[in-house]
């Protein structure tokens, strides 16, 4: 089975996406004529660039409006083709993709259909090439895929067979019990696309919404399971050629796509593994600060109970502990964290992320090809292995399975409270919220899920006065490493006012664990916390019946309050630095992130940034 990336899907120059399919791990790629036509490589510069890289061009896409048509048109047509089997030798292509026509002109006659596919194959086969036939869903005559396979047996041609576009399969509600032996036996190319659950004119969900494999909501891994069950072997592609995606990094959306291909095999394999959940804690959040704003944010970390247990070794990079939280601020020069602070500002660069099972995490990324960063170290400290994270951060990956801690070796304690850092009973991250563009939204999901057998839990909406913001969650299994992820198409919502003031995708927010949030908050400076309109607090009173005192207790300490049937959620935001804020939680068996209340925070927010704006501060 050969795994190709259409060329349509990318962004770029011709020559720029045929580097980033290679780089990604595609085997090759199907062509998208306009591609070609807008390059200005020759055709033998192309085929000799593809060799360069260890790319096959697999097909010319797509010859449209073919068969069916009126004498002076069809004599046209097969002009056209004549010109298209010339220059596809000069490539070193193989296969061109016929679509179905779409022209109001084209016969209903489906003998005069078929023996114009015929005297195309025949026009191939002179030239040892290929036909491969594409049903539409808005065709003029055949739109279906069985429809597709029964012209292309009436036509009887070797060299002539079919494409299945599971977007196309899906859209005309075709059932898996369609697909026959002889029928998969006459797919030479099966093209994959998602899609979200949207309502909508096919032509336009698939111009704007095709996804990519594992994405969306269309029973794909059935299909291609049921796919290989009868025999396929052929060429797959990703065909996902969404405005999104043309608007992105095209490296970055091509190792997306080979990651989705890859997860995709192994989820149908003859008998598929579960992917175990691999991460077993949140080790450390790594700070990337310089200046005044570090000395900002270790006031925070201090009025928020924290203190400076140990200093790195070698690097000015302190240590902030209490309970079980790590955080680090990394003030050093000429180091990636400085690099990092100068495009972003104050801001989260890395995680460091727990597993006892490092070896199995890291041959998944290298199996996925992640991109590793070597980070420098002296001889006696320890090597952390690191992968880049959403955006431009860093993963790191810490092996739990070892005795030492990973400060017990790189760093110096600072006593006396290195040892048990009690601070205000805060004890240990809760989650850790991301926020990313639209276009990274559904890869990011599926990153953690192939790499760490995160489970990802059902998408939410979240309402802010600025716009939605769409939120999921992925978390292992024990509930130690959960991850929100959160999105908005809405420039002023607060997902992307902090991208935009970000300069890209990150850590928004932080949320930090306690046994007694009413004791915490006792010991907080009121000056750091998000204030919260009273107004909330009679809706909550009257929602959950709570008893008067403790809703008074709630409201001079801009507590928020959620409850399920799983238990009690109590949770304080702090006010942000460069977007970044932090969240204390108090968690009474309860298994959400109060997302009831995310309403009332993105408006206490949002006054906030209109009050900093009034200030001139944004």
């Amino acid at each position: 089975m050969q795994l190709a990336l259409t060329t349509s899907t990318l962004a770029g120059e011709l020559q720029e996406k045929l580097q980033a399919a290679a780089k990604a791990g595609f085997a090759g790629v199907e062509l998208f004529e306009k591609d070609l036509l807008y390059s200005d490589k020759s055709a033998s510069e192309l085929q000799s660039l593809a060799q360069q890289l260890g790319l096959q061009l697999f097909t010319l896409q797509p010859f449209t409006d073919f068969e069916g048509l009126p004498a002076v048109l069809r004599s046209k047509a097969f002009e056209r083709a004549q010109r298209k089997f010339q220059l596809m030798q000069e490539l070193g292509i193989t296969t061109l993709v016929v679509t179905s026509s779409t022209s109001p002109q084209a016969a209903a006659d489906w003998q005069v259909l078929a023996a114009d596919l015929a005297e195309l194959a025949d026009g191939a086969a002179q030239f040892q090439l290929r036909i491969a036939y594409e049903p539409l869903p808005w065709a003029a005559q055949i739109k279906t895929l069985q429809q597709a396979f029964e012209l292309v047996q009436l036509a009887q041609r070797p060299n002539l067979g079919l494409v299945l576009d599971s977007f196309s399969f899906f859209a005309l509600k075709t059932e898996l019990t369609s697909l026959s032996a002889a029928l998969v036996e006459r797919i030479f190319i099966v093209q994959l696309a998602d899609s979200p659950e949207l309502t909508m004119d096919i032509q336009q969900l698939d111009k704007h919404f095709r996804c990519y494999a594992g994405q969306g909501i269309l029973p794909i891994p059935a299909l291609f399971k049921q796919l290989r069950a009868l025999g396929f072997a052929g060429l797959v592609s990703q065909k996902v050629p969404c405005e999104e995606f043309r608007a992105s990094n095209p490296y970055q959306i091509a190792r997306n796509g080979y990651r989705s291909l890859q997860w995709l095999i192994k989820q149908t394999a003859a008998e598929p593994n579960p992917a175990p959940s691999l991460l077993s804690s949140l080790e450390f959040v790594e700070l990337a600060s310089q200046g005044g704003e570090a000395n900002w944010l270790e006031q925070l970390l201090l009025a928020l109970g924290f203190r400076k247990t140990h200093q790195h070794r070698s690097k000015e990079v302190g240590l902030y502990r209490q309970g079980q939280i790590n955080l680090l601020i990394n003030r050093e020069a000429d180091s990636f964290a400085n690099a990092y602070y100068d495009r972003h500002g104050s801001s989260v660069c890395a995680l460091g992320l727990g597993s006892n099972q490092l070896e199995q995490v890291l041959a998944n990324c290298r199996e996925y090809r992640c991109d590793f960063v070597q980070s420098p170290h002296l001889p006696d400290e320890m090597a952390l292995p690191a992968i880049r994270n959403v955006g431009d951060g860093l993963l790191y990956l810490v092996d739990t399975a070892q005795a030492e801690r990973f400060f017990e070796v790189d760093f110096v304690p600072l006593p006396p409270e290195a040892l048990n850092p009690l601070g205000f009973g805060l004890t240990r991250i809760d989650h850790i919220t991301q926020a990313v563009s639209s276009t990274e939204f559904l890869a990011v999901i599926q990153f953690y899920q192939i790499l760490f057998g995160l489970t990802a839990n059902a998408e939410y909406d979240l309402i802010d006065r600025n716009g939605i913001v769409h939120s999921r969650s992925l978390v292992n299994a024990e509930h130690s490493v959960q991850f929100p992820i959160n999105t908005s198409p809405s420039r002023e919502s607060s997902t992307e006012r902090f991208r935009v003031g970000l300069s890209g995708s990150g850590v928004q927010h932080i949320a930090l664990q306690c046994e007694d949030i009413f004791a915490v908050a006792k010991q907080l400076n009121p000056h750091h916390i998000l204030p919260i309109s009273p107004n909330y607090y009679e809706e909550v009173q009257a929602e959950f019946l709570l008893d008067a005192a403790l809703v008074e207790s709630m409201r001079a300490y801009n507590i928020l309050y959620d409850a399920n049937e799983q238990g009690e959620f109590f949770h304080i935001y702090t006010r942000h630095i460069n977007g970044l804020f932090f969240e204390i939680v108090q968690r009474q068996g309860y298994q959400g992130f109060g997302e009831r209340n995310a309403a009332a925070r993105l408006a206490a927010q949002a006054r906030e940034y209109q009050r900093m704006r009034e200030l001139l501060l944004v």
